[in-house]
């Protein structure tokens, strides 16, 4: 299974799948392995992994969860076995529309008053929630973000993004200062041979470029201490950048473009979350009665 699952890993790295995409999928089908101890990828059946399938649902793992699973194994088993994979028959579940998590001004304050600049942490957690808020920066590619691609001085980097595309994003003034803060003390957290902005700071392998899952491992922490409701990811961010730049008034191209968007259809699920309290500016009556 182990010989499977790496030459596997190396066929998603060399077709191009993302980072995340890879390290996702790989984390699927190694849970799948530590629950079947013993099993080769030939002996799984389509009745194993339904019956897997259904107790992480029974567990409380969320359709989106398990959506990604099916994906992982229908990658796997279809690369390892081609037409013999018994994953190939397994349903997708049905994903419901929720409502989307995103911060408005207080709960946005709440979560960077919550980084505690005297410590070092804190400083570096800092620098890269106001990064992300100003930039709708995806946690894969704030994780890759290496100091050559990074001008303070002209508030700007330069990364590549999901798909592999090479995206430049601007920056704030006062996220300029707080990336700052965290680069002049760096040198303390981060390994010789590291060339990323930002590193782990404790943990297993201190001083090694931040990974998405230590990032959300960090937004966990933060949520928790803002007050915020369960499960604040980096993702959060993109949703409340749409939103938060929207209120400030810059026009709905400026934020598609800025964001990464490609198109206004790809943008509308974040920009969704714009709520009742956002039309308060534009009530015609209101300016009918000049207030």
């Amino acid at each position: 299974m182990l010989a499977a699952m790496a030459a596997w890993r190396n066929w998603l790295v060399v077709s191009g799948k993302s980072a995340t995409t890879v390290e996702a999928y790989t984390w699927d089908v190694g849970a799948l392995a530590r629950a079947s101890p013993g099993l080769g990828a030939r002996d799984f059946s389509e009745a194993q992994l339904l019956a897997y399938l259904a107790g992480r649902r029974a567990a409380g793992v969320g359709a989106s969860a398990v959506k990604r699973a099916v994906a992982s194994f229908r990658s796997f088993f279809g690369h390892t076995l081609g037409e013999a994979s018994p994953a190939a028959a397994l349903p997708y579940p049905k994903l419901t529309k929720r409502k989307q998590r995103v911060l408005d001004w207080r709960s946005a304050m709440a979560a960077l008053s919550a980084c505690d600049t005297a410590t070092h942490r804190g400083t570096r957690d800092l620098a890269i929630l106001t990064l992300m808020i100003d930039s709708s920066l995806r946690a894969s590619a704030l994780c890759r973000l290496a100091l050559g691609q990074l001008d303070l001085a002209a508030r700007r980097y330069v990364v590549c993004d999901k798909g592999g595309d090479e995206i430049e994003r601007p920056f704030s003034a006062a996220t300029a200062r707080f990336v700052a803060n965290w680069l002049a003390i760096r040198p303390a957290h981060a390994r010789p041979e590291v060339v990323t902005v930002f590193t782990g700071i404790g943990g297993l392998k201190p001083g090694t470029p931040l990974t998405p899952w230590g990032l959300r491992g960090i937004f966990r922490k933060i949520g928790k201490q803002a007050g915020l409701t369960k499960g604040f990811s980096p993702h959060d961010l993109r949703r409340s950048f749409a939103r938060l730049s929207h209120q400030r008034g810059a026009p709905t191209e400026l934020v598609r473009i800025i964001g990464g968007w490609k198109s206004e259809k790809e943008m509308r699920p974040y920009t969704e979350s714009l709520g009742p309290e956002d039309f308060d500016p534009y009530f015609p009556v209101a300016g009918l009665m000049g207030e």
